[in-house]
């Protein structure tokens, strides 16, 4: 029988090799994320609170490393923390390669070091960063570490707050995420999470809350062949586009509670002391007026006392004494109200504290000093309360910006509860702009204009800023950068700026302009020498916008453009347009004599926001202004006229229904 056995196996293994041969190819494994930057394998992050606020913080990540960029971004870790409250221990950073091999980066290699706000202003010394340098982390790498922060002392005794953000939809990708609250069973703890619900367990006397997560969605990529698509929804915002908290807890019962927190921080920071009262008479001598007074004490604070940038709750809450930032002339965002409110109540004016969210959504159900990162100052005078922010340096008087306004804020008394209540929603003044350009166009198509552009709205502040913040030798290429943004691509010189130093007066920007060829030269068509139309686009022309249509605060916007051309030529002007809604007024006019074109665009913004429902209406309103393009000014050289003229012939095409849609001024 051994015979058969042997050619009985020789059968067999070339029936297997057969059918291994004619087995489908597999196919390849396609990586969903083979163009993203990094993506978040794995993303813990634990709270365990002691019922006196004490507590601790622990975070884990795994990250694969897809770009030479995430490289270079994790290839240096830090974390910051507040020494005074705070210490922050490395439990691992590991680097596994693609083949298997894992490199340790040891946590004695950690640098413990003041922040770099520090540098600038010692009185924060308490604000530290832990930096860390990775071992051997390149592309392809998988990315490991750990780090535990102990909470030693509570902001507040007996007291602990805290919110969270998950990643937005199109954001960075995290496969898996788990973010853990884990409370005292018997200690009331408000926890909110409408969007995301938890797993709730009780064991050992601890209340735990659970919560996981994935981001899948990864953000669209560009394509000229595709429409855009609409931005997904983020749940985790609110009707304006504003970033709600995806988790928020709070142990204050009350809003009134948190003002009592802050009013005992705050209060005894802000008495007047001699030498605020000294400072507080010489600033206000000759004001006539209680606002003069409150006028000329605002002006200090905002120019002359400079702001370091830290948001409010990040590194502490308590404010610095009123003298020491007196002396210092430097300070956050509380600081500065701090000197401000020291000086108001030194010349008797009742002030109080406003904390405000700039930019985040107010959460009126969770009281909790989470939702806030800024601090401006009320002050009541025979008008009533007049709000200030004295942070920008350059702002006008009650000037709020955009992200203040129509805002809830917890406003504290001195002698009376804290509560929560809006911001102004208009500003105090009418917000208004005004552009003028007067210029020759030569023969040869080289444009020479003089510019002049007065700010009185949101964009004054920025751009007084900008001027402040660069010697006057640079002053041009402040101009360049502005002239930029507006839609011209000459070239400036000669700048000035007037009202630079004097908040109570519009800021003014001159220059002189030149750009050549101008226009479309070689067809010999121009367009006005306007800025750009600000009005937003929509992100598809067949759906809803996710959000109201935000239009910006109301104002004027007026553009005046005289342009002289060579001799002899003549012109085919666009038709007027004349647009009117409930939400804004749209009016440009052409006219040319003397050989000079003069065209005009007035433009008044109603409304601050359109309704989404409403945005068939805006959406028509964009069409019948041309939003996004200029109708071409045909020009005529002298030749040309003199042939119509003479001969007899047809008079030219008229191209006043064609559009640039990018104006190349």
């Amino acid at each position: 029988m051994r015979p058969i056995a042997a050619p009985l196996a020789l059968v067999l293994f070339l029936l297997s090799a057969s059918c291994k041969a004619q087995a489908p190819p597999k196919t390849p494994v396609v990586d969903p994320y083979a163009k993203e930057a990094v993506v978040i394998e794995r993303m813990e992050t634990t709270y365990r609170m002691n019922d006196d606020g004490t507590g601790e913080r622990n975070i884990h990540v795994v990250a694969r490393v897809k770009s030479e960029g995430a490289a270079q971004q994790f290839g240096d870790l830090t974390f910051p923390y507040a020494s005074a409250n705070e210490t922050l221990h490395v439990k691992y950073v590991r680097v596994k390669k693609p083949d298997g091999t894992v490199v340790e980066t040891p946590p004695t290699n950690a640098i413990d070091m003041p922040a770099g706000v520090t540098r600038q202003a010692p009185l924060y010394s308490d604000l530290k960063e832990v930096h860390l340098p990775v071992r051997s982390v390149s592309v392809g790498d998988t990315l490991e570490y750990e780090i535990d922060a102990s909470i030693d002392k509570a902001e507040a005794p007996g007291q602990f707050w805290g919110t969270e953000h998950f990643p937005a939809p199109e954001t960075v990708v995290v496969l898996a995420g788990i973010f853990t609250l884990d409370v005292p069973a018997d200690k009331y703890v408000q926890v909110w999470s409408p969007h995301h619900k938890p797993a709730i367990t009780e064991e050992n006397g601890r209340r735990i809350y659970t919560w996981k997560l994935a981001q899948l969605l990864t953000a669209p990529k560009k394509s000229a062949d595709q429409p855009k698509k609409p931005a997904a929804k983020d749940p985790d915002e609110d009707a304006d586009g504003r970033k709600l908290p995806s988790i928020a807890w709070t142990t204050f019962h009350t809003w009134a509670e948190v003002g009592n927190w802050y009013r005992g921080l705050e209060l005894t920071q802000s008495q007047p002391t001699d030498a605020i009262r000294e400072k507080a008479n010489e600033l206000t001598k000759s004001a006539k007026t209680p606002e003069e007074q409150v006028r000329a004490l605002y002006n200090y604070v905002s120019t002359q006392t400079r702001y370091v940038g830290i948001d409010f709750g990040i590194g502490r809450y308590k404010p610095h004494l009123a003298e020491e930032i007196l002396a210092n002339q430097y300070g956050d965002c509380k600081d500065k109200d701090t000197l401000l409110e020291s000086l108001l109540r030194a010349k008797g004016f009742a002030s109080a504290p406003a904390l405000i969210g700039a930019g985040i959504a107010p959460v009126p159900d969770v009281p909790s000093p989470a939702v806030f990162n800024h601090v401006i100052t009320t002050v009541e005078l025979p008008v009533g309360r007049v709000w200030l922010d004295s942070t920008p340096d350059s702002a006008p008087f009650r000037y709020l910006s955009a992200v203040l306004r129509d805002q809830k804020a917890l406003v504290v008394p001195t002698d009376a509860p804290a509560q929560l209540v809006s911001t102004p929603a208009k500003s105090p003044y009418a917000f208004a702009e005004r552009f003028e350009a007067t210029g020759a166009l030569d023969d040869k198509g080289k444009l020479t204009a003089s510019m002049v552009a007065t700010y009185h709205d949101d964009a004054e502040v920025a751009v007084r800023m900008l001027a402040r913040s660069v010697a006057p030798a640079q002053w041009d290429k402040a101009s360049q950068y502005i002239s930029a943004l507006t839609g011209f691509g000459g070239t400036t010189s000669d700048t000035q700026f007037k009202n630079v130093n004097d908040p109570g007066a519009p800021v003014v920007m001159t220059y002189d302009y030149t750009r050549s060829p101008y226009g479309d030269w070689n067809d010999l068509r121009i367009v006005p020498l306007f800025p750009v139309v600000e009005f937003p686009a929509l992100e598809s022309d067949n759906t809803a916008p996710r959000q109201d249509i935000d239009l910006g605060a109301p104002r004027a916007l007026t553009a005046l453009a005289t342009i002289h051309l060579p001799a002899g030529y003549q012109v085919n002007l666009p038709d007027p347009i004349h647009v009117k809604t409930g939400f804004a007024t749209f009016d440009k006019t052409y006219k040319y004599e003397n050989g000079e074109i003069v065209a005009e665009r007035d433009i008044v913004v109603l409304k601050n926001k359109i309704p989404r429902a409403d945005w068939k209406s805006y959406q028509t309103f964009t069409k019948n202004i041309d939003l996004g393009s200029e109708a071409w000014i045909q020009l005529i050289p002298p030749e040309k006229t003199m042939k119509f003229h003479v001969f007899g012939e047809d008079q030219p095409p008229n191209h006043q229904t064609e559009r640039q849609s990018e104006p190349q001024q």
